[in-house]
């Protein structure tokens, strides 16, 4: 018998989608996703517990905050996080601490899996798709970083509250996580380009190009901007804060030439497999001359990768290119039949399985997320 790789292939694509469909049957089937997106996000990227040291510098701050915000900025005047204070608040108002921000932060991952799923769902009406772009989420850093992050830091949150816009249409819920991502982290801000791209799509084409702009949609992340500067100005007024002395030129010049050899795997730890997605969306744009829109769009993914590549910590910048993977997804669903999206959406779960989880810092720095069973092979040498 004349052995086929292609129709060996086509089998196990068939066997794959057939697995997933049964599971996708079941009434609860976001709660399964969830499920399954969490075990492979942490067999492939394990936490390192021992890493996890209350005394370090950027999770020492972040407890210092939980204890109370106001004591903390009459002690810390010039601090890239006196801004962050959406999860030091929501913790010091629970009583909690280190362990409650790691609850939180592990629940919210889970949570994104899921909510990404709905979302995928709704504009594809297929569950095997939603499957399938969760699945591929949970090999990604966007998918990963909420379970292993221990600095101090939640991206995972911040991501996960500049994603409910694209699922909750009611404008002062989308002004208030809006508002709250901004104060979970500040690159979010850079994020309010996509959700401007996303009102604009979704405008009305017989409006013109100021009602594009100024949309129902686009009026509520305004309305977070401006609330987000006047609260800061008040907290820096009240509390005499400073910005924290950071420049993105040093002696050796502009930061991001410097660790110009590192940008290139920065930006792929981004999104992984996620950017054939956000590739197919941008010839799309332009093919169907969608030029305002794809124009939005494109310059939110150059800002922040030029913007996210001039500091030392670029991968996490880069994580936040995210949401235009959910916006690609929209525009690729109303071109593309189902099929065709479960095709592109394995080819990129597949990509990203291939690729191990690694962040990228400064110009030199690499390291790789360890599996769970490397990560157990470790701890049972160094513990």
């Amino acid at each position: 018998m004349k052995f086929s790789f292609y129709q060996y292939v086509s089998v196990l694509k068939s066997c794959i989608i057939t697995r997933i469909e049964n599971t996708t049957k079941k009434k609860n089937w976001l709660l399964y996703t969830m499920f399954y997106c969490s075990l492979i996000s942490l067999f492939f990227a394990f936490p390192s517990f021992e890493k996890w040291d209350v005394s370090s510098g950027r999770l020492s701050s972040f407890l210092l905050q939980c204890e109370g915000i106001t004591e903390f900025w009459n002690e810390n005047k010039i601090s890239n996080i006196n801004y962050r204070l959406t999860v030091p608040i929501f913790v010091g108002l629970m009583g909690g601490g280190h362990i409650t921000s790691i609850i939180i932060r592990y629940t919210i991952g889970i949570l994104l899996f899921g909510l990404c799923g709905k979302i995928i769902y709704n504009y594809t009406k297929d569950r095997t798709s939603a499957f399938l772009f969760s699945m591929t989420l949970a090999l990604t850093n966007p998918g990963v970083t909420s379970f292993c992050e221990y600095r101090g830091i939640f991206d995972g949150i911040a991501l996960f509250l500049i994603i409910i816009p694209f699922y909750i249409k009611n404008n002062y819920i989308i002004t208030l996580t809006t508002l709250l991502a901004f104060f979970t982290d500040e690159r979010t801000l850079i994020c309010a380009g996509f959700l401007f791209t996303y009102g604009i799509f979704n405008a009305r084409k017989e409006f013109d190009l100021r009602y594009k702009i100024f949309n129902n949609l686009n009026i509520p992340i305004i309305s977070a901007i401006i609330l987000y500067m006047f609260i800061r100005y008040q907290i820096n007024v009240t509390y005499g804060l400073e910005l924290a002395e950071y420049s993105q030129y040093d002696e050796r010049g502009w930061k991001l030439l410097n660790q110009i050899n590192n940008v290139p795997a920065a930006i792929w730890t981004g999104l992984e497999g996620f950017w054939i997605i956000v590739a197919l969306n941008l010839i799309l744009l332009f093919k169907h001359k969608n030029f305002l829109p794809g124009l939005a769009f494109l310059i939110t993914i150059i800002s922040l990768i030029v913007l996210g590549n001039s500091v030392i910590d670029t991968s996490r910048s880069m994580l936040y290119l995210f949401p235009a993977v959910i916006i690609s997804m929209e525009q690729i669903s109303k071109n593309t039949p189902n099929n065709e999206i479960r095709n592109i959406l394995i080819l990129c779960f597949i990509i990203s399985f291939i690729f191990p989880s690694y962040w990228v810092g400064g110009k030199s720095s690499i390291w790789w997320q360890y599996p769970m069973p490397i990560q157990l092979i470790r701890w049972f040498f160094i513990l």
